[in-house]
C-alpha cells in the first residue's frame, strides 16, 4: 500500500468533502426516488420497487476490482462526481418530460450505479491517504459528513422540490455536488501511482471470455429498468406475461452473482497478477 503523505493526514478536511459528497447521492438516490415516484403519480406497487435502486449498493463489490486494477482511486471518483453532477441536472429536465416515470427511473438507475463505483472510489482513497491511527482518529468525522450529507441529499432538496419544483431543486443538487467536486479537485493529493491505464480496461471488457459477465449485467440493468417502468413490459408476449417482473430481475440477478462467483477468483488472479511480480 502506498505511503500517505504528511500533509493528506494534516488536512482532515478532505474527509468532509469526500465523504459528504459519498453520502449525498445517496440520500437522492435512496430517498428522493420514493417522493419523487410519488409525486408523479406512480401506483404504491411502483413505489415499493423503488428500493431496487438499492441493489448497486449490495453488488458494488463485483466492479470493486476494477475500480482498484485501473487509474487511481482519486481520479475515479473526480471523473465519477463529474458523471453524478450530469445526472442530476437530467434528473431535472426528465421531471418535465411527458413520461416523468420512464425518464426518472432510468436516470435514478444511471445515478445509483455511479454513486456505488464513487463509494469504492472514496473509501479506497480513504485507506490509501492514512495510516491506521489516522483511520481511527476520524471515524467520527467520517460518519458525521456522511449523514449531514444524507439528510440535505434527501430532506434538504426534497423540501427545495416541492417548495419550487424538481427542476430547480435537482438543479441546486446539481450545484452542490459540483461545488464539492472543485473542493476535490483541488485539494485532494495524488496519492498513488496508477496500476494500469484505465484505457485498457474497455479493452478488458470486451473480450470475448468477458462479454459473458457483461451481458448478463446488462441484462439485470435492463430487467431493473423494465420492473419500474411499465412501458418497457408493454411489448413482450403472452406466455412471458405470466412471468412477474420481479421475478425477471431476480432471474438476472441470480445470473450476474452466479457467472460473478464462478470467475471471481480468476478475475482477481488476473488483475492482481501484476503487483506480485
Amino acid at each position: 500500500m502506498t505511503e500517505p503523505q504528511p500533509a493528506t493526514s494534516k488536512r482532515p478536511w478532505w474527509i468532509l468533502s469526500t465523504y459528504f459528497a459519498e453520502g449525498f447521492p445517496y440520500g437522492l438516490v435512496r430517498l428522493m426516488s420514493t417522493a419523487y415516484f410519488k409525486e408523479h403519480g406512480a401506483s404504491l406497487q411502483a413505489i415499493g420497487l423503488t428500493s431496487l435502486f438499492g441493489i448497486p449498493w449490495t453488488l458494488k463489490f463485483l466492479w470493486g476490482p476494477f475500480v482498484d486494477a485501473y487509474a487511481t482511486k482519486r481520479r475515479w471518483l473526480l471523473t465519477v462526481e463529474l458523471a453524478i453532477v450530469c445526472g442530476l441536472i437530467l434528473l431535472g429536465i426528465a421531471s418535465q418530460t411527458p413520461a416523468p416515470l420512464v425518464a426518472g427511473a432510468t436516470v435514478f438507475m444511471v445515478l445509483a450505479f455511479l454513486a456505488a463505483t464513487h463509494d469504492i472510489a472514496i473509501d479506497g482513497y480513504y485507506l490509501e491517504a492514512l495510516g491506521q491511527t489516522d483511520r481511527a482518529r476520524y471515524v467520527g468525522l467520517q460518519s458525521a459528513a456522511y449523514r449531514i450529507a444524507m439528510i440535505t441529499g434527501g430532506g434538504g432538496i426534497a423540501w427545495l422540490c416541492g417548495r419550487f419544483s424538481w427542476l430547480l431543486g435537482y438543479l441546486i443538487a446539481a450545484s452542490v455536488f459540483f461545488a464539492v467536486w472543485a473542493l476535490n479537485n483541488a485539494g485532494l493529493a495524488r496519492i498513488e501511482q496508477p496500476k494500469r491505464p484505465a484505457s485498457e480496461l474497455l479493452g478488458y471488457l470486451i473480450r470475448p471470455r468477458h462479454l459473458v459477465v457483461v451481458v448478463a449485467a446488462a441484462a439485470a440493468v435492463f430487467g431493473l429498468w423494465a420492473v419500474l417502468t411499465s412501458e418497457a413490459l408493454a411489448g413482450v408476449t403472452a406466455p412471458l406475461r405470466q412471468v412477474s417482473a420481479p421475478m425477471w430481475v431476480v432471474v438476472a440477478l441470480l445470473l450476474v452473482l452466479s457467472v460473478a462467483a464462478v470467475r471471481a477468483p480468476a478475475l482477481k488472479r488476473r488483475l492482481y497478477a501484476s503487483d506480485s511480480t
